[in-house]
């Protein structure tokens, strides 16, 4: 922590017994205070400090307690700066960036104001009694990272006005340290140290260049991945954000959303936006970020954000409008109807938001707003209900949806909106069910009926497609998905089901624009983002996998979706321990995932640990349900593999039972035959039956498999590793990648 004294120097110049009396009272309040907070001072500079901390929370607790102190008389404008990071101690003195860093975020810092780092912020955010809001992110003069600040929120802390805040910008590129910190030994010697590295770094060039011109060909690679959509089309990209529940009933959530989502879908009706997807702004419900951070996370030009309450039969409905650049507040309005006149509401909101971004409505636009989902208001509120509950994704949480789209219908029969959402529930019903013949009759019944309703309804388009793709039916279930994508290009279901669909069909090059045009609309959703990056692990490319991987996890870093990804592409690399890190950090946040027991499995087999391979395959076996005939073959076939390295005597009879239930399999149909002849292959592989080995694994690529890199390391695959057949069947393998990753990145690059 750094703290600086505003003004010190020229009140000394003006009044010697004001500046003393100042550098007291700061000092007296300060060694109080770091007593108290069990913080150690480094480095007095007479109208400055340098002083470490225990913990980030004391630091921050000491920052708040010293600026209330200091509004007393006599007053004292003191800057504080903290930051959380590695430092070094010696005899007398600490070092290193940490240090580095926090002399750069205090002189930036307002009068009677505390400015705190990311890596701070994450360690309050937990406390409620320690609130603070982002300020953006900068980059600082010698700074190599970009660092985003937050200022504490307190009444006794002074908080940054618009004029302080647009200085933190200008200042950032300008300073290289403040004032106190100039005279820190501590900094001083950390410079002294740098340069010294920038030197001796000079002479090594000569023997890494190769490595750099490698590194530029990677990220060259990686920058049409990674960069977001470019937004030429000449619309205005604008995020509607969750608003917020006002009401005093928390149940009233539902009610917030649907106006967030019915808002945003007025909106993504004017061709002279972009809007972002309702998938990737709900991923900031509840999270406490700065609008300029989501701004760039969403790669938009503006946000839309504001709270609902509804009390009585009256609703009230803020909405302000921040362009995300800088933070700057353009427009907010209050509106004040009957609930009855909620629709009108939401069309007034959409009107307004496109006059405040100069864009022209066209008469067939401005109808459109106008039109109304429902004819009754207590059917539209029914409804909002069972959408809720039904992307809860349960199956108790489905047959609460269906009851409630039935209630809206028998207030509203002709109600497009609650026949879609029967049809999209009826074929969850009918997943959870075991495909269901009945319950898929009635989905596509419904569906039918949404789009004889309303022509228009991309809704109803897209659960029709589901219907159909999950009786198998994935022709058909195509050209509904295609349709529900013309009639909104921001159904990132359709897109999604596409790219599930070309997978299985074994399109990859297909699946992979798919993955990567929902990849686009979802920003930062890390379903979307594991999905893209499951393509290009199949395609032996760790690379750009890792990086969209690591990209998520800046964004949502307890993600367990992403951590579990993350350990798949650790164990493919060789990084076992890393792996099993990962993994676990994801078993932590969903207990009940077989699929993580299943690679903590995989890594344990990796790396010899035989027994507790076998019982992490007997954990996934726990929680994988009896209607996931597949995965359980698969993960039984892994298990006693483990248990017989493990020294459990086996007899051909397991082998034969396994080899049983994939013939079974095989009778449903091929769409499990890439499975079923990767496991024949490692039965007689451990066997030592070399050519039926090959063999099957031969019948496997022929049903699309194509993961040489797996294979070629995979310990079931140890006796033919060796073997001339199995290197010239995965060189082949590695030569259909190749090709297949040239053709993905081409189509991803002009799929944007």
């Amino acid at each position: 922590m750094f703290t600086d004294i505003v003004g010190y120097s020229a009140v000394m110049q003006q009044n010697e017994d004001q500046g003393r009396l100042i550098r007291d009272r700061h000092k007296a309040v300060f060694e109080k205070s770091i007593g108290h907070y069990q913080g150690r001072i480094v480095q007095y500079f007479g109208d400055g400090t340098l002083s470490v901390f225990d913990s980030a929370v004391s630091a921050v607790e000491c920052a708040i307690s010293m600026q209330r102190e200091l509004k007393t008389y006599p007053q004292v404008p003191l800057r504080i700066g903290i930051h959380l990071g590695d430092i070094h101690y010696d005899d007398t003195e600490v070092y290193g960036h940490g240090v580095n860093v926090a002399a750069r975020i205090e002189p930036v810092c307002n009068p009677g104001g505390i400015f705190i780092s990311n890596k701070v912020y994450q360690e309050i955010r937990n406390h409620p009694w320690l609130k603070a809001k982002s300020l953006g992110v900068y980059r600082f003069k010698n700074i190599d990272e970009d660092l985003e600040l937050f200022a504490i929120q307190d009444k006794q802390v002074a908080f940054p006005n618009a004029a302080d805040i647009a200085m933190v910008r200008e200042l950032s590129q300008k300073i290289n340290v403040s004032v106190a910190a100039e005279r820190s030994e501590a900094v001083r010697r950390y410079n002294l140290r740098q340069k010294r590295r920038r030197r001796q770094a000079i002479s090594r060039w000569g023997a890494i260049g190769l490595i750099v011109l490698l590194g530029l060909v990677a990220v060259w690679r990686l920058s049409d991945v990674l960069a977001p959509a470019p937004a030429d089309d000449g619309r205005v990209a604008i995020a509607v954000l969750p608003f917020e529940n006002m009401s005093s009933e928390p149940d009233n959530e539902y009610f917030s959303d649907g106006m967030t989502e019915d808002i945003l879908t007025k909106l993504s009706r004017i061709e002279g936006l972009s809007v972002t997807s309702r998938t990737s702004v709900m991923q900031y419900k509840g999270k406490v970020k700065g609008t300029r951070q989501i701004a760039r996370e969403l790669n938009v030009d503006y946000i839309l954000e504001g709270s609902v309450r509804r009390s009585g039969d009256r609703v009230r409905i803020v909405a302000q409008l921040i362009d995300g650049r800088n933070d700057e507040h353009l427009w907010a309005h209050t509106y004040d109807q009957k609930l009855t006149d909620i629709f009108d509401v939401q069309s007034q909101v959409a009107e307004d938001i496109a006059s405040q971004l100069k864009t022209e409505l066209s008469p067939a636009e401005r109808q459109e707003l106008q039109a109304q989902p429902a004819k009754n208001y207590t059917a539209y509120d029914v409804y909002l209900k069972g959408r809720k509950k039904y992307r809860e994704y349960t199956a108790e949480s489905n047959d609460e949806a269906i009851w409630l789209f039935y209630k809206a219908l028998q207030i509203d029969p002709d109600y497009a909106y609650a026949l879609a959402g029967l049809g999209d529930a009826y074929a969850q019903k009918a997943y959870h069910n075991g495909m269901n013949q009945a319950y898929l009759d009635t989905a596509i019944l419904m569906s039918a009926r949404a789009i004889e309703a309303d022509p228009k309804l991309s809704e109803g388009y897209k659960a029709l497609g589901l219907a159909y793709q999950y009786q198998g039916e994935t022709d058909r279930a195509i050209v509904q998905y295609e349709q529900a994508l013309q009639l909104d290009p921001n159904n990132d279901m359709a897109a999604n089901n596409l790219g599930v669909i070309e997978r299985q069909k074994g399109n990859i090059k297909e699946a992979a624009k798919w993955a990567h045009r929902t990849m686009n609309m979802n920003k930062g959703v890390p379903s979307s983002i594991m999905n893209m990056a499951d393509i290009y692990l199949e395609l032996g490319d760790e690379v750009q996998a890792q990086a969209l991987l690591d990209k998520g996890l800046d964004i949502h870093p307890e993600a367990p979706s992403l951590q579990l990804m993350k350990g798949v592409v650790e164990l493919r690399q060789g990084h076992l321990e890393s792996a099993r890190q990962h993994t676990r950090k994801a078993i932590e946040a969903m207990p009940e995932n077989p699929q993580a027991y299943q690679i903590l499995g995989d890594i344990e087999m990796f790396d010899g640990n035989w027994g507790d391979a076998a019982r992490h395959f007997d954990q996934a076996l726990e929680q994988l349900p009896e209607s996931e005939r597949a995965e359980r073959v698969m993960v039984k076939s892994l298990k006693t593999y483990n248990e017989y390295k493990n020294g459990q005597s086996m007899g051909s009879g397991q082998w034969d039972a396994i080899l049983a239930e994939l013939d079974e399999l095989d009778q449903s149909g091929p769409k499990y035959r890439q499975m079923t002849e990767i496991i024949r292959a490692g039965i007689h592989s451990e066997l030592g039956n070399v050519q039926e080995a090959i063999s099957h694994l031969s019948l496997a690529a022929e049903h699309g498999w194509m993961d040489y890199k797996t294979a070629q390391n995979h310990p079931i695959f140890a006796r033919i590793h060796d073997h001339s057949g199995f290197k010239q069947l995965l060189a082949r393998l590695k030569q259909k990648a190749d090709n297949l990753r040239l053709e993905v990145n081409a189509a991803t690059k002009s799929d944007s």
